[in-house]
């Protein structure tokens, strides 16, 4: 028997009332929809929010500065070689700008960019690692410990990338074709000196990272108060921050220069037999104090742009200016 066309009818309206009551009731259950702050806010995006950052802004600023860092390396290697007077940095440039014209500014910068965010990922990741062993059961840490996690995080990220940094030295100061690439120079310069050579100089460059990091936060946090308390008010504004943080970044480094000049003659391998102290010894008794101290002029000219590039492109992840100094650390 044919069931009726009414039947028909009531059967199609009863299948719709039970399909739409099936879509109310689902759409009644509470959905829990993911936004794109609440993932910001969760850790692991956070680590990529501001290792990006980190290694573009970073990417950035030694690329702009590039030329006045290669100037600098120059300067400083081939002037232990040189009596007082024979060089300066006006032949130096010229050299320069003559020998490679002015795509040989950037020599050596490539390795620089390249080592920029693996340099940033280990130093966040060991950061952090640090903090967790040092502060297991306390809610917050504290200034200290984050001057001691900082700088263990800056001795073993530079430990991992040191030989990038002796690379990048080498290649600054090459001629034209002397390094075809990266690994054209490690390999001509482990053929030549061995593994060790890639190391020259990692111990004055570790002694330098602690009072280094110290001085400069210390310098910059007391600095702040006493301008707040004579502007009597809170907080410095985003510019007299940056001038109070590059001064403290000077003055940082003016205290531990001489290791970094050191650092810098070792990774050239110039002279194999040269160890820190004797170099210094060296050129402090032909040159004096300007002579542990040549090229100074330029590292702090270039702190200072790379310094305001890096937290303007920095800017969007708010970090905080002692976390910042303590991350950035060992480069």
């Amino acid at each position: 028997m044919q069931p009726s066309a009414k039947s028909k009818s009531a059967f199609l309206v009863n299948e719709i009332v039970k399909s739409r009551q099936r879509k109310n009731s689902t759409s009644s259950l509470p959905l829990a929809i993911p936004k794109l702050k609440d993932f910001e806010s969760e850790k692991q995006f956070r680590f990529l929010i501001e290792f990006g950052a980190g290694a573009a802004s970073g990417a950035i600023s030694r690329t702009l500065t590039a030329p006045i860092d290669r100037l600098r390396t120059v300067y400083q290697v081939e002037s232990v070689d040189r009596n007082h007077g024979e060089l300066n940095l006006r032949k130096v440039w010229t050299w320069m700008l003559n020998e490679g014209k002015w795509t040989g500014l950037w020599r050596g910068n490539f390795v620089n960019v390249v080592k920029t965010a693996p340099e940033s990922a280990f130093r966040f990741a060991a950061y952090e690692k640090f903090k967790q062993l040092l502060n297991k059961d306390k809610a917050s840490v504290s200034f200290k410990e984050k001057f001691l996690c900082g700088s263990a995080a800056g001795f073993v990220s530079t430990l991992i990338l040191y030989p990038l940094k002796t690379v990048k030295t080498l290649m600054n100061l090459g001629a034209t074709g002397e390094y075809k690439s990266i690994c054209d120079c490690i390999y001509k310069t482990y053929a030549k000196f061995g593994l060790r050579s890639f190391y020259r100089g990692l111990i004055a460059n570790s002694i330098a990272i602690v009072p280094s990091t110290g001085i400069d936060l210390a310098t910059y946090e007391t600095l702040k108060k006493v301008y707040s308390n004579a502007r009597e008010k809170n907080e410095p504004n985003i510019v007299e921050k940056l001038i109070l943080g590059t001064f403290s970044s000077c003055f940082g480094n003016l205290i531990v220069y001489p290791l970094l000049f050191a650092r810098t003659r070792l990774q050239s391998n110039r002279n194999p037999c040269e160890k820190t102290l004797s170099l210094l010894m060296q050129v402090w008794k032909k040159d004096g104090l300007p002579g542990v101290y040549r090229g100074f002029f330029l590292h702090i000219l270039k702190i200072g742009p790379a310094a305001k590039i890096d937290s303007k492109l920095r800017s969007k992840t708010k970090p905080n200016r002692s976390e910042l100094i303590l991350k950035k650390r060992g480069g």
